[in-house]
């Protein structure tokens, strides 16, 4: 097929630059090769690009050589990080001190959330309890089969075992493992106990999304808003596949991305980034 409004070699990078992106990953080289006949030749900027490709001006600004970016670009290549450092919370008690924040699972779709919905005896997120109430027979025929389908079962935390003459338990292998490889980081646990206890509510954790399985750390529903917490020396090594994915997520879902690295487990660290979740959500 002819294109014909692709009729100049600006049109034509623009073109390849954005077909190629969205349909596979390309190469950091390539990339940067497309972006400096763009802006260094055809006198592009970063925004044209980004409202001609749909490519993030994150991910553009990532891959510009230094010489050709805007002296403010770096707090956005940074992650916003800058951004996040103007304001911090001044907390009158430590994380520590808090409650702790109780997530409940929906039965209907699995996903943790901090505003559950009580529906005839069972605990759904907002999304479920809606449509438990617009079509409350299926969700009746739902939950009657997994009540049918329950069978009586031996407690997995412990197994017994005979040693000699006496019984003894032992822990098991997979519990030991979820102990050394918690699926919630210490920062994570920290940002959700101050987000509710400053009043943020219905906020989901482990809401997987089907691009190529992308899980941020908060859902935040009412705001289609996807946050990411990147520990900087573990993300540093997977940035890319991590961009990608985070820019696939608002084209198939049109969800909006919060990307906040960290360096460090504090309360400085913690304040700073629900302050920075406050203000996208506010």
């Amino acid at each position: 097929m002819t294109v014909g409004t692709v009729d100049n070699p600006e049109k034509l990078a623009l073109a390849r630059l954005a077909s190629n992106f969205c349909r596979r990953r390309v190469p950091s080289q390539e990339l940067q090769e497309s972006l400096v006949f763009l802006v260094g030749k055809c006198g592009m900027k970063a925004e044209d690009i980004v409202e001609a490709t749909g490519i993030s001006v994150r991910t553009i600004y990532r891959h510009m050589p230094q010489e050709m970016k805007k002296p403010e670009a770096e707090a956005i290549s940074q992650g916003m990080k800058e951004k996040a450092q103007l304001t911090t919370v001044s907390s009158s008690s430590k994380t520590s001190d808090m409650p702790p924040v109780v997530m409940v699972e929906c039965e209907r779709c699995h996903i943790s959330t901090s505003e559950p919905k009580e529906w005839r005896g069972h605990q759904l997120c907002e999304t479920h309890y809606l449509g438990a109430q617009f079509n409350p027979e299926f969700y009746e025929t739902f939950f009657g089969y997994l009540d049918k389908a329950k069978m009586p079962k031996v407690p997995e935390k412990l197994i017994e075992h005979y040693d000699g003459d006496r019984t003894k338990s032992i822990e098991k292998w997979s519990d030991r493992e979820a102990k050394m490889h918690p699926q919630h980081s210490k920062t994570e646990e920290n940002v959700l106990q101050a987000l509710v206890t400053k009043g943020i509510r219905n906020i989901a954790q482990d809401r997987h999304f089907c691009v190529r399985e992308t899980v941020p750390d908060f859902y935040f529903p009412e705001k289609n808003l996807a946050v990411y917490l990147d520990f900087e020396e573990t993300h540093r090594k997977r940035e890319d596949k991590d961009e990608q994915l985070r820019e696939w997520l608002t084209k198939c879902h049109g969800v909006r991305v919060l990307s906040l690295p960290y360096d460090a487990v504090s309360q400085k660290e913690t304040d700073r980034l629900v302050q920075a979740i406050i203000e996208e959500v506010s």
